[in-house]
């Protein structure tokens, strides 16, 4: 898997990047990163974990999880406006 890059165009701290990008993100995508990824200090957790709290497949945990990071390299490799 690719890692995330985090650019660094204002001097801002990659977290703060990282969560200045995530309302570009749908509710369910970045309630799965959320958990998938362990933010908000709730540790990380497995899809299968994920799809139990959420009531969805791993594999649609997977597909959204997939999705969602393939949308934040995007929003996070943007030329500035």
């Amino acid at each position: 898997m690719n890692h995330l890059p985090l650019p660094d165009p204002t001097g801002q701290h990659p977290t703060q990047v990282l969560w200045g990008a995530l309302p570009a993100l749908r509710l369910s995508a970045r309630r799965v990163l959320e958990l998938r990824f362990g933010f908000w200090n709730e540790g990380c957790h497995t899809r299968a974990e994920v799809g139990r709290r959420l009531g969805i497949s791993p594999a649609r945990v997977r597909q959204i999880e997939q999705h969602a990071l393939v949308q934040l390299r995007t929003v996070l490799t943007a030329p500035p406006l």
